[in-house]
């Protein structure tokens, strides 16, 4: 294919071989977002040929709203500097949907001055396809491993609940046989005291249970365009009720900057659930919890402090490992489902923890845009903190 006469850009012939041979597809649009330039590795991609596209507005290749949206951030972003690697849909002429990474840059006339953009797209939709099937796989495995584990676990308080239940029977049985005996107050206190172990291991069964049933769901996260601030703020003030009676203080310091996050807001709203409960097991005689956010290179970080017992060195290393825990007590799954719900947002979770001090578990999400500053009822700017004693 000979290369288009109207190139806006003079080229050399080496240039022009390479433009017209590249496996990758090269385009240019003029600064109306006319096709002006196509090349073979665009022909094949989108299975348009030269003449079918030159002179049409290029949304052609765009398949809907969403990433026509994106087009604005794209033109922003190419006016500042050279656009690399955006990935994004484009769609071909049979209407199949691709994955494509984006490099665009600004076209310059002979005066230096913007003429148009040219863009190099590469088609990575097999990647996407074969990444996706890895962590299928991956995720299948893990479930299994979980599953064996959860097997395990679950054998343990099964056990003491069947060695519980025939004491209970023996007991009962020794207060049948003796009802006005010396010994019926002291097996009455033995049944009370196995009844109060019942209950716990059932409820050690239900939390293990709870928890294995969310972690089959945790991976597909539903997500919804959603103000960070505004909902952190909405679960501080669950979180607070949560601990109301308590002799616990929590403090809220929201991020100046009121970010945009993709979330599922109820895989988030767990999250929170099981870091208020890991506290709340950290501080039995009392404390204080802190709930903090900030906006960080294109990123949200939530802090979420406590001032309890906090974490041994050994232990810290695995703590988000399943069924790790550091309590007495519990599943060993609440922090690791902080760490899947996490990754499922392509986000990042660490732990830092001073024995006897307390414990931070910072959360870091991606964040999607930004609003501007926050401001509260009087127009001043939100710096202070919510309080609960």
């Amino acid at each position: 294919m000979d290369g288009p006469s109207n190139f806006p850009v003079p080229l050399d012939p080496v240039a022009r071989f390479v433009f017209d041979e590249s496996s990758d597809a090269i385009l240019c649009i003029d600064l109306q977002d006319r096709i002006i330039y196509w090349n073979r590795g665009a022909e094949e991609l989108f299975g348009y040929t030269e003449e079918e596209v030159l002179g049409h507005n290029f949304s052609l290749l765009v398949p809907g709203p969403a990433e026509r949206e994106e087009l604005k951030e794209i033109a922003t972003r190419t006016k500042l500097g050279l656009v690399r690697r955006y990935e994004t849909q484009r769609i071909t002429k049979d209407g199949r949907r691709l994955t494509i990474q984006l490099t665009r840059t600004i076209l310059q006339g002979p005066g230096g001055n913007p003429i148009g953009f040219a863009a190099l797209v590469r088609d990575v939709t097999p990647i996407k396809e074969l990444t996706a099937q890895v962590a299928k796989m991956e995720r299948l495995s893990a479930m299994t491993k979980i599953t064996a584990s959860v097997a395990h676990e679950i054998r343990t308080p099964l056990s003491v609940l069947g060695l519980t239940s025939d004491m209970l029977h023996d007991a009962i049985k020794r207060i049948l046989a003796a009802p006005d005996s010396d010994t019926t107050q002291q097996e009455a206190c033995k049944i009370r005291t196995l009844a109060d172990d019942t209950r716990k291991e059932i409820i050690r069964l239900n939390e293990i249970v709870d928890h294995y049933l969310f972690l089959a769901r945790i991976r597909v996260p539903q997500r919804t365009e959603t103000d960070l601030n505004v909902f952190i703020t909405e679960i501080a003030s669950d979180l607070r009720r949560k601990v109301s009676g308590r002799p616990v203080e929590f403090l809220y310091h929201p991020s100046l900057l009121s970010c945009s996050v993709n979330l599922d807001t109820a895989q988030i709203r767990h999250l929170f659930y099981n870091l208020l409960s890991n506290a709340l097991d950290a501080m039995p005689t009392g404390g204080t919890i802190t709930l903090e956010t900030q906006y960080r290179n294109g990123q949200m970080e939530i802090r979420f402090s406590d001032t309890g017992t906090g974490i041994a060195p050994e232990l810290a290393e695995v703590i988000f490992e399943p069924f790790e825990t550091s309590k007495p007590t519990g599943s060993g799954l609440g922090l690791y489902i902080v760490r899947e719900v996490v990754s499922a947002h392509g986000g990042e979770v660490q732990i830092e923890s001073i024995p006897g001090q307390g414990t931070t578990v910072i959360v870091v999400i991606p964040a999607s845009g930004f609003y501007g500053t926050e401001k509260n009822s009087s127009g001043e700017n939100l710096t202070g903190s919510e309080n609960n004693g």
